[in-house]
């Protein structure tokens, strides 16, 4: 397990982070622990309508709800962007030990769905921990002082803030405070030293687009770019770059005619190489409005790559590096006239003089059939021969980690659009451009609806900076794992921390967005001798109209010595999530699946047997699961046999572009990708429903929202009004999100239904009893009915939920509904 923080020690003594080693060899962005330090830590070993002669399923089935997936809908921003594990924490040393359950919260910072309350004052620090004031602190207005819950220290105000005065006031009503205007400077935040620009239309994407795609996927690439072009704002700052065996960046200010400059791709480009397009007057970004008609024109002329050899999309020259050692200094250099600074020869050494203001703030859209293979950072291929292969490598995936590096620090955030055919091979070399800049992995089959949507909602998504993350908790809990699309900071340990300073736990938030989703695990130990625990999360970013803001969420739990009590405020979907998430960011995630579907059975039985009640135990029969842990185990048997570890679902790199998503993404949508959600229609109403094979009926069109992917189910005999409802929907649920997900349409009895079955966990496998008690309007059907559900389905070996759990050794939670036990088989002719 963890360790317990002794109380006297100083919560901003604690050491920092240290990366967690991924299976490449390198240092991964997306999840490190927390390492104990000797003399601050003591160690411990750790259905359609009834008309239409289908099911008449449940409107709200027990345990789902359409907004949180299967939770419970939670009105304050706080409860809504902060899903903890459990609603309160034990102060059995022996049972945090033993039990092995996940403590910790998923934090979404920017995924409230109700206004947060804001104010421009200065927020008030804690002289000691560093926390901020908040509602849970005790107030004395007499003596102009406030005890901090987390440390208990006594701090001096020498005036209480406007906004605080009043009974409405947010500090004394809300656990979710916004600090607009309040910046991060240099003394207290030693993230980035970057500049923002005060108007959001400075920020620019540049599309960097493969030159040597065939026919077919350049024509739809083509015809996308022009719609995505049509559709975006005027303000959208846009550049158009090409790669192939050379890279050109084209003119958007010459109406006359296309306009390029050509640059070498067999190496990094030099100032020398770049001076004609930054000294010139030829215009590489422009606003769109500006440049529709020139893009448009760029996007006409280009030609499909000539190929009488038949050389493979993954062997053809791609100078990938190259362009985005070029797209990174273009956005570097944005909006100088001249440069004047003093640059070396390897673009990503270049340091520009101390007075030169740089632009800061952008995002780069790779579109790519295939992966670099041509000049720096160029990989080697599987089938070729060459016996310093490994060497060759390692050395691209620190080449790109590098690239990445440089325009992380530049506030730019790097996308990669994979589409065609030969896109999974080179997806471990592209993870570090999204991985360190928080840019988003999607592998499509092509370049087509997809594309255009996928374009269209990347050059909208703004792009914050200065971006941090910091969670501060009570004395006797130590944060143990941080997981997201996060990086180490430097802050100083040597030095006592000033008021509004970073903590050891700090993080540097990797494109903050909506999406975004931060996983904190803590080890709760010390609260034997407490009655409440603290913990208290800060955001900070600067929005793309320069202003700063802090959000700062804190939450109060109550240490509890009752088992049960304990059990009763566990979320069994937070929970499960995070055992997730630790999953995706484990060592044996790419290289032994089966050892981590092993563990994940392995989990759920020791958290299992800890919370047993003698009740639930009766002699010649398995121990009972109980009900408190029976989403929990659904959600992990999701995880078991889903797309991330499952048996059923593809390639190593296509898992691995899907786990990069999932560890970066917010609570809803990673809830989503472990437990999909079933929305049934009912002509243009839904309702929503398990995921369970039972769902798919001849007369019943659905749609499962598995989070990356979005499935439209169509049975044979379903209305043709059923198919565009769902449409509709998919294309409501997809409308802004991001990355965006794939939608694909899966006929009855078409090769596409196999990836529905495949997500569809076989409920028709269990008895009458525990179907009724996941759909309790089974209940109303009689045998007949019931056999003609399930007759015309193909059967499988995959075990059921209540059949895994068996296989596990407990019993499932008892059905609600005791029914009559019919045998289907009996029924048949």
């Amino acid at each position: 397990m963890g360790a317990s923080v002794q109380p006297s020690v100083d919560m901003d003594d604690r050491p920092g982070p240290t990366f967690v080693q991924a299976d490449n060899g390198r240092n991964t962005a997306v999840g490190y622990t927390i390492p104990e330090q000797p003399r601050t830590f003591t160690s411990s070993n750790a259905s359609l309508s009834p008309s239409n002669q289908s099911i008449p399923l449940p409107k709200s089935p027990q345990g789902f709800s359409p907004v949180v997936a299967f939770g419970d809908e939670v009105d304050e921003p706080c409860e809504q962007m902060m899903m903890l594990s459990a609603k309160s924490l034990p102060k059995s040393k022996t049972l945090v030990r033993d039990s092995g359950f996940p403590f910790g919260c998923v934090l979404s910072p920017l995924a409230a769905r109700t206004p947060v309350p804001s104010t421009t004052d200065e927020p008030e620090f804690c002289a000691s921990c560093g926390a901020a004031l908040n509602l849970y602190a005790n107030l004395d207005f007499d003596r102009n002082v406030w005890t901090c819950p987390i440390c208990s220290k006594v701090n001096q105000i020498d005036a209480w803030p406007n906004s605080f005065l009043g009974e409405e006031s947010p500090y004394l009503t809300c656990n979710a405070l916004d600090f607009e205007g309040f910046g991060t400077s240099s003394d207290t935040n030693e993230l980035m030293q970057l500049e923002s620009y005060s108007d959001m239309t400075m920020f620019p994407t540049l599309f960097l687009i493969d030159a040597y795609l065939d026919e077919e996927d350049l024509e739809e690439l083509k015809e996308s770019l022009l719609s995505a072009f049509r559709a975006l704002p005027g303000c959208c700052q846009v550049g158009i770059i090409t790669f192939g065996s050379s890279v050109s960046v084209y003119d958007l200010n010459d109406a006359s005619q296309v306009v390029a400059d050509v640059l070498p791709g067999r190496e990094s480009p030099t100032f020398s190489d770049l001076k004609p397009i930054l000294m010139s007057s030829r215009v590489p970004i422009l606003p769109v409005d500006q440049a529709r008609e020139v893009a448009e024109s760029i996007i006409l002329s280009l030609r499909p790559f000539k190929n009488p050899q038949n050389v493979p999309a993954r062997l053809r020259p791609r100078c990938l590096g190259s362009a985005l050692e070029v797209a990174i200094s273009l956005i570097k250099n944005y909006g100088k006239a001249h440069e004047t600074g003093e640059l070396g020869s390897d673009m990503l050494d270049q340091r520009v003089g101390s007075n030169q203001r740089e632009f800061l703030g952008g995002r780069v859209l790779v579109m790519t059939s295939g992966p670099c293979t041509l000049g720096p950072g160029s990989v080697v291929l599987d089938d070729d021969v060459d016996h310093n292969q490994g060497s060759v490598q390692r050395s691209s995936i620190k080449y790109f980690t590098r690239v990445a590096e440089e325009a992380r620090s530049r506030g730019v955030v790097i996308d990669v659009l994979c589409g065609g055919l030969g896109v999974a091979p080179g997806v471990s070399y592209m993870l570090p451009l999204v991985q360190e800049t928080g840019g988003a992995l999607l592998l499509h089959e092509g370049f087509g609806k997809l594309a255009c949507s996928t374009i269209k909602t990347a050059s909208c998504q703004p792009v914050f900076t200065n971006a941090s993350f910091d969670v501060r908790l009570s004395p006797g809990i130590r944060v143990t794992q941080l997981i997201g699309p996060i990086t180490e900071v430097g802050v100083s340990k040597s030095q006592k921390p000033a008021r509004n300073a970073l903590s050891g736990n700090a993080v540097q938030v990797l494109g903050l967005s909506n999406s975004t989703g931060i996983v904190v695990c803590f080890d709760p130990s010390g609260c034997k001798n407490v009655e409440y625990a603290y913990m208290q999360c800060m955001t900070r970013w600067t929005q793309p109209g320069g202003n700063n803001v802090t959000r700062i969420l804190t939450k109060r739990m109550p240490c509890t010595d009752s088992k049960d009590q304990f059990l009763e405020g566990i979320c069994g979907q937070a929970a499960a999530l995070i055992l997730a998430k630790k999953v995706a960011v484990s060592e044996d995630m790419f290289t032994d699946v089966e050892a981590v579907r092993e563990g994940v059975e392995k989990c759920v039985g020791s958290i299992a047997r800890v919370f047993v009640r003698k009740a639930d135990t009766e002699r010649g029969k398995l121990p009972r699961l109980p009900e408190e842990l029976s989403t929990m185990a659904e959600g992990l048997y999701n995880l078991h046999r889903g797309a991330l570890v499952g048996p059923a679902f593809g390639h190593t790199d296509e898992r691995m572009a899907l786990a990069s998503q999932f560890i970066a993404t917010n609570y809803e949508l990673s809830q989503m990708m472990v437990v999909p959600v079933v929305y049934q229609s009912w002509g243009s109403k839904f309702e929503i429903l398990p995921p369970v094979d039972m769902v798919m009926q001849t007369s019943c069109s659905f749609l499962l929202d598995c989070g990356a992917h979005v499935y439209i189910w169509i049975g044979q005999n379903s209305s043709k009004a059923a198919k565009e409802e769902c449409r509709k929907l998919a294309n409501k649920l997809c409308g802004g999100r991001w990355p965006t997900p794939v939608v694909k349409e899966a006929r009855e009895g078409s090769s596409a239904q196999r990836y529905v079955t495949a997500r569809l966990w076989p409920m028709r496998r269990e008895s009458w009893g525990e179907q009724v008690h996941r759909i309790p309007n089974l209940a109303d059907l009689d045998p007949e009915e019931c056999y003609k559900m399930v007759e015309p389905y193909f059967r499988t070996e995959e075990p059921s939920f209540y059949e895994w759990l068996r296989e596990l050794g407990f019993r499932p939670p008892d059905p609600v509904y005791a029914a009559p036990y019919y045998h289907y088989q009996a029924l048949a002719p």
